[in-house]
């Protein structure tokens, strides 16, 4: 029967008290809501992310967490957080929908989903069992569904399934696929207000709620007679307010009513209709869906956009989040995640902000400095310094002031960069302070006073960069600065006070300044904590020590004072409460629990704990339990980079602190650690790589069964819970085989390959966004079949078999161990014959090996000593003749018969070089060859080596160029012998083979592993004849030379380089060629080298730093060479080619504020001689003027005469030494030019040591270097040496007698010969107790008494006692070093090697007889 509301007589009286309702419920509107994204984290999904579509008319979420999605042409959808799966029409009627317009969707009270098609009835699906059942309408079963288009679905609180269709009524579910239809029939007052029915819901059990497109109906449901009510009585359309699409109960007892026109709050005892609108009084619009929330908030989706309205304001606000067009549906699953769909965005996901919310305002722009008022609200002061109050009452923030700084030039002309400070005083008003600027701030009067250190004071501009502020009991203000310390300001003097390290502070850094419940001022620095101490003006500093009762940690981030008054320091590295009785911290790091090192702020928390913000969140640590909780934000816009002293406790219990974000807050309910365990469901099974197929859909599946050929499978799961912005994190385990769980992070599958038979258990659980894992977690049993030869039988069979076997051996080996014993037996016979054989045979071969071994070394003996005994047969006739050919030379020979000498001198050297050769060849071939360590000069060594082929090379027209600036040091220890034959070698290969061009030889000490030594590293480089690429490896080779051809025009034997090689190798480096045919060659020699304690710096002496030299050299090379050694030095250098262009460089530089005052000029420089240029240089009228060198070759040298004619300071031959170019440098004040000249002179070319010495084994010449003999002509002065010294040659060869004899008379010595050892005794005996003899030269390999017995006889003094200790030079031709060990051994004093060398002789004299040469 038709019911139709009527209103009584006191129908006004309701419209009055409906309007004071409207009034109270609908206070207004926010236009945009800057807290949705405070307390929601959005994420929008398209077709991109799996969605088929946007165009979806319901979404629920099953009973194990799934959600479902019904489309108007795409089926339906299931989201499980990662992947999409799709239910799709199908022609199986089991397996697949109906139809695709699937946009209805129910859950019902058993789990099975109900879906309403547009076209093909309704389907029930099973998701136990994954089968779908249908029902459709017949036109001839009035049973059936009375319509195929099912619009609206619900499960009512007695258990019947109700279906509104599209036109066609209402439908009761009976069971087994009947229904009863209740609908509007045509010209009838009873049932239906209209057959479109868009939603159903409860009113008790008697009675349903339903709207359709023409009002809202009251159905009972025993009588199916329904009372209707309309919005809008005026309207008998179904259009307008009266068509009623969704209908909300709220759990505060209100009934909420969608219309086509708008929402409206229903009355159903009055049955008014109070329209919901914003605060400006607009219609919200078609309402598409609503919901209620958890909290008890009314979401309303609507044409205009997303509303809501909370039970607390009554108050209906737009909430904005930029996508008002095309919203459809909203829905709330069970971890109060929303879901909102757009048919033109596609869908959203709002995520809770559960814990960490931010103030989303971008008017606070970070970083923001917070402090709490009197009144327990927050006061912000943003980057700009602009003040903010936020109402923690209202949740509102409020503007106090804008920049409290902008009303200063300097401020507006800088900007600011640090965090801002503000700190309430009283009233209204407090300070402000950021970089430079402190002022005190009145809130209410807009007065700001700024606060300046005075500018008088030196201390002015370190009165900036603050970091903190607190006032003390007095109210003074302390200020903490970055770099300067503490400044203390009195307000009522306006003075300061500075303290600093002078006062106890540790450190200039200040970090947060605190002041204690006692008063007590505490300072945080960049070093440790420190109290101010008032009675002794003072601080008392506590920093990290290694002691446990001291500080843990230097740098502080906040100092803070607990409800219980425990005094807390919290740094980088952790966390420290004071204990005042002890004075001293207590220390709480990671390994008492605490949840990271690096503390940003402390505030007090539940039951003694604390909140603490560090770099890795927000956690609820218990000091007393050592645990801690994390409380970071599940959103992804939340982070975790916080700053120091910013944690406050607002009086409604909120917790504030500053980020880079801006001010987050949470409040902390014991609830939100109750996260809901959600379920974690397999969604994916495959097996060799194919999906597998199971009987039940696969996240109802418990088990699963593989074959033994099933060796690879794998799982996908998903944790159905999707409030969190972030991924989900998972750990697996599988039992049976996994003895621990297994962190996977975000993967959300595993595989597993080849596993044993038996069963399993695979469990998988997720972590919850307090850290902590769920408990709730899949499980899945993993049943694998044995393979056939594992199995229980089949190993029965093998116990069989094994047994069988084992017995039929026995059985075999008892028949067979006669047999076998006998022919062991004979076979041991044999055995043993042939080990006595095979034993003879090994004792026979060791024996011959032996003699062989014996020959071989006696033949390797044989070898050295006919080696040594050939170099000492050689050498003695080559004395002879070498020593005649110097004779020779000095005996007056004309032109001619000169020239034929020098031939016959240079191949008696050369012979000498090939016995060298070959005597060095024949010890590295036997590995005897020793190596010296001795302290040497590098540098001179290398340019020693230069002159000695200088000659040589500036005869056929080759420059000669030494670079040495590398090496600066002043000695290395190492063999110099060896190191001089190794360059020596290369310099002489590079001179016999360069026509034209340059040879240089450079020098540098590098870097060696050991810190102890260097690496010496030589480069000789020519422009010579070069070498083919496919010779160079074969170039070390014994006896090899690149062809025969150089053989026969340069000569030598093809043993230097291998020799060379040889030594490179002995003295821990090596050698390399590169070279190109016509272009040159380039030796790398590399050696270890020792560092000397003793060695210094090569560098001048010069007092006058400020020296400019001008380099005048034809060739670029030498220019570079001297260049880089001058600049090395100090000195300024220019550059010429030319005399000419030289001449124009000096006269620049005259009026310039560096005048050249030093000239190096190459007396080769082809425009102009040397004298000219000189000549040119004086006419130039300068106050002083520069010393001019000049550079010549070996045969060139300038006379002192010819020095002094031209004006020069010196005369050099070039190379230049390292020497020479210290003496150009260095100032000598007290000698003239032309004395400097003379003294110059006579070093670089009469006293330079020997260069044609080729082995330091016995040298006297080297050792003694400062008292060198004068040589001119060849000839030796007599008057160099003193008269009247007898010197005893003991010699047998004649000629070697004759030349001895010769050399040492020449010298101006008396000379007497003895031609044996017993001679020689005999004539010592016979010259009675006065000392004839002041030195005997003594030869080695002598008839009747050889000289080392001869020489042992004089030192037990056989000879006489005034002969024990008389000088005894040996003179042999045995020149290893062998042979002079034995000659020291046997008593000698030195040693001199044939053929013997005039100026070696002669040296080595006068250094036992230490005669000194007179100028």
């Amino acid at each position: 029967m038709l019911k139709m509301t009527s209103f009584p007589s006191f129908f006004l009286h309701v419209l009055y008290v409906s309007f004071l309702f409207f009034l109270f419920s609908a206070k207004g509107y926010s236009a945009a809501s800057d807290t949705l994204t405070n307390d929601y984290s959005i994420d929008q999904f398209t077709a991109t992310d799996g969605f088929v579509s946007s165009e979806i008319y319901s979404i629920i979420q099953d009973q194990q967490g799934f959600i479902w999605f019904g489309t108007a042409e795409n089926g339906v959808m299931r989201y499980d957080g990662k992947n999409v799966k799709l239910y799709e029409a199908s022609s199986d009627t089991v397996k697949g929908l109906s139809h695709n317009d699937a946009g209805n969707l129910m859950l019902d009270k058993n789990g099975n989903i109900w879906v309403g098609t547009w076209g093909g009835g309704v389907n029930k699906y099973s998701p136990t069992t994954g089968k779908f059942q249908r029902f459709l309408h017949d036109p001839d079963n009035v049973n059936s569904i009375s319509s195929n288009r099912v619009q609206s679905l619900f499960h009512d609180k007695t258990g019947d399934i109700w279906l509104g269709t599209y036109n066609k009524g209402l439908n009761r579910y009976l069971g087994n696929g009947k229904f009863q239809r209740v609908q509007r029939e045509e010209d009838s007052q009873v049932g239906l207000s209209h057959n479109r029915i868009w939603d159903i819901i409860d009113n008790d059990e008697k009675t349903l709620w339903i709207a359709t497109s023409y009002g809202l109906n009251l159905l009972n449901k025993d009588t199916l007679t329904a009372t209707y009510y309309f919005p809008d009585k005026s309207n008998k359309t179904a259009t307008g307010a009266n068509e009623v699409r969704s209908l909300l109960l709220a759990s505060d007892g209100r009934f909420y009513v969608a219309t086509q026109e708008g929402p409206f709050l229903f009355l159903p005892e009055s049955g008014v209709f109070i329209p919901q609108l914003t605060k400006d009084g607009k219609a919200l619009g078609q309402v598409n869906s609503m919901i209620e929330d958890h909290e008890g908030i009314v979401w309303f989706v609507t044409t205009n956009g997303l509303f809501r309205r909370s039970q607390s304001d009554n108050e209906v606000q737009k909430t904005d989040f930029g996508f008002d067009n095309g919203l459809r549906i909203i829905f709330e699953d069970h971890t109060h995640t929303k879901w909102i769909t757009s048919e033109v965005h596609g869908i959203f996901k709002l995520s809770p902000r559960r814990k960490v919310k931010i103030i989303d305002s971008e008017l606070l722009v970070a970083p923001n400095g917070i402090e709490l008022d009197e009144n327990g609200d927050v006061l912000i002061v943003n980057a700009k310094a602009e003040v903010y109050k936020w109402k923690t009452d209202e949740q509102r923030l409020h503007r106090v002031s804008n920049s409290v700084f902008s009303s200063f030039d300097s401020y507006a002309e800088n900007g600011v960069i640090e965090r801002p400070i503000i700190l309430p005083i009283e009233n209204n008003r407090f300070w402000v302070a950021q970089d430079d600027f402190l002022v005190k701030f009145d809130a209410v009067t807009k007065d700001v006073t700024r606060v300046e250190y005075p500018k008088d004071d030196a201390e002015y501009r370190h009165f900036r960069e603050f970091r903190a502020l607190a006032l003390d009991d007095n109210d003074n203000l302390w200020i903490g600065t970055y770099k300067n310390g503490v400044y203390v300001y009195n307000n009522d003097s306006n003075t300061f006070e500075h303290l600093t390290q002078k006062d106890g502070l540790p450190h200039p850094e200040t970090l947060a300044i605190f002041k204690d419940r006692d008063g007590n001022m505490w300072v945080g620095t960049g070093k440790g904590v420190s109290v101010w101490r008032e009675d002794e003006e003072r601080f008392d500093t506590f920093s990290s020590t290694e002691k446990n009762n001291r500080l843990l940690g230097n740098i502080v981030e906040d100092i803070y004072q607990s409800r219980n008054g425990n005094i807390w320091v919290a740094t980088q590295k952790g966390l420290n409460l004071y204990q005042p009785d002890t004075q001293s911290f207590k220390r709480f790091s990671e390994q008492q629990g605490l949840p990271a090192p690096l503390i940003r702020a402390v505030s007090d928390g539940e039951n003694e704990g604390l909140w603490l913000t560090t770099n890795k969140g927000i956690f609820l640590y218990d000091p007393y339990k050592q645990q801690a909780l994390n409380y970071n934000s599940s959103s992804k816009f939340a982070g975790q980079n916080y700053y120091s002293s910013s944690l406050l406790k607002s009086s409604q219990g909120t917790f504030f602190t500053s980020s880079q974000r801006g001010i987050e807050y949470f409040t902390y309910e014991e609830s939100d650690q109750q996260e809901l365990n959600a379920n974690i469901v397999l969604t994916d099974f495959n097996v060799m790589g194919e999906p597998a197929s199971t009987d039940t859909p696969l996240s109802y599946v418990k088990d699963v069964y593989l074959s033994h050929e099933d060796y690879f499978f794998s799982f996908e799961f998903a944790l159905l819970d999707f409030s969190a912005a972030i991924v989900p994190h998972f750990a697996y385990k599988l039992e049976g085989y996994d003895e621990q769980w297994i962190d996977i992070g975000n993967y959300n599958n595993v595989s597993f390959t080849n596993l044993n038979g038996g069963t399993y258990t695979l469990l998988v659980r997720a972590l919850k966004q307090n850290g902590e894992w769920s408990s709730a977690q899949l499980a899945i049993n993993v049943h694998v079949e044995s393979k056939p030869w594992k199995t229980w039988w089949a190993y029965t069979l093998y116990g069989v078999l094994l047994t069988a076997t084992v017995m039929l051996i026995i059985y075999l080996r008892t028949r067979l161990h006669q047999t076998e014993i006998t022919k062991q037996k004979r076979f041991v016979q044999v055995l043993e014959q042939q080990v006595s054989e095979k034993t003879a045979s090994l004792e026979q071969q060791a024996r011959e090996l032996k003699v062989a071994l014996n020959k071989a070394e006696e033949a390797t003996k044989l070898k050295s000593e006919f080696l040594a005994n050939m170099s000492h047969e050689i050498r003695t006739p080559l004395n002879g003749v070498v020593g005649m050919l110097s004779l020779l030379k000095n005996s007056g020979l004309n032109a001619e018969q000169a020239h034929q000498a020098n031939i016959a001198n240079s191949s008696a050297n050369s012979l000498l070089v090939l016995i060298n050769d070959i005597l060095d060849f024949s010890k590295i071939e036997a590995d005897k060859l020793d190596i010296e360590s001795v302290d040497f000069d590098l540098r001179a060594l290398i340019e020693e080596l230069a002159y000695s082929i200088a000659h040589t090379a500036q005869e056929k027209g080759l420059e000669v160029i030494v670079d040495v600036s590398k090496v600066q040091t002043s000695k290395v220890n190492s063999d110099p012998n060896r190191i001089k034959q190794i360059l020596n070698n290369l310099l002489s290969n590079a001179v016999k083979f360069t026509e034209q061009g340059e040879i240089s030889i450079t020098a540098e000490l590098l870097p060696h592993k050991d810190a102890n030594c260097y690496l010496m590293r030589c480069v000789v480089e020519d422009t010579g004849i070069g070498i083919e690429k496919h010779k160079l490896e074969h170039l070390f080779e014994s006896f090899t030379q690149v062809d025969a051809s150089t053989t026969r025009r340069y000569g030598g034997t093809g043993l230097g380089l291998t020799i060379t090689k040889k030594l490179c190798e002995l003295l821990g480096g090596d050698v390399r060629v590169s070279s190109d045919i016509g272009s040159g060659s380039c030796f790398e020699v590399t050696c270890e080298v020792k560092k000397v304690n003793e060695a210094t710096d090569v560098l001048p002496t010069i007092e006058n730093v400020n020296h400019h030299c001008l380099i005048v050299a034809p060739n670029l090379s030498s220019q570079r060479v001297l260049e880089k050694q001058l600049n090395l030095w100090g000195a300024q250098t220019s550059l010429a080619s030319t005399a000419k262009s030289a001449l124009c460089v000096y006269e620049a530089s005259i009026g310039g504020k560096s005048p050249i005052n030093i000239i190096l000029f190459d007396k080769t420089t082809p425009d102009m001689a040397a004298a000219s240029f000189c000549h040119a240089i004086r006419t130039y009228k300068t106050p002083n003027n520069p010393r001019v060198v000049t550079m010549t070759l070996l045969k060139d040298l300038d006379s002192a005469q010819q020095a002094k004619e031209f004006g020069l300071y010196a005369s050099f031959p070039k190379p230049l030494s390292t020497n020479a170019l210290r003496f150009v440098l260095e100032d000598e004040t007290s000698s003239s030019s032309h004395q400097h000249y003379q003294h110059r002179h006579k070093q670089s070319g009469e006293e330079r040591p020997s260069d044609t010495q080729d082995d330091y084994i016995g040298s006297s010449a080297e050792s003694n270097n400062s008292s060198t003999y004068s040589l001119s002509n060849g000839a030796v002065s007599k008057g160099a040496v003193s008269e009247g010294h007898h010197i005893l040659l003991v010699e047998d060869n004649v000629i070697n007698q004759i030349v001895a004899t010769s050399i040492i008379e020449g010298a101006g010595f008396i000379v007497d010969v003895a031609n044996n050892g017993k001679e020689a005794i005999e004539l010592l005996q016979a010259a009675g107790e006065d000392c004839v003899y002041s030195l005997i030269v003594m030869d080695c390999q002598m008839p009747e008494m050889d000289g080392f017995e001869a020489t042992r006889q004089i030192r037990k003094g056989t000879a006489g006692a005034q002969y024990h200790q008389v000088p005894i030079v040996a003179m042999t031709a045995n020149a290893m070093q062998s042979d002079k060990e034995m000659c020291m051994k046997a008593g000698m004093d030195d040693f001199l090697t044939k053929p013997i060398e005039q100026e070696k002789v002669i040296a080595t004299l006068r250094k036992w007889l230490q005669i000194e040469v007179s100028d």
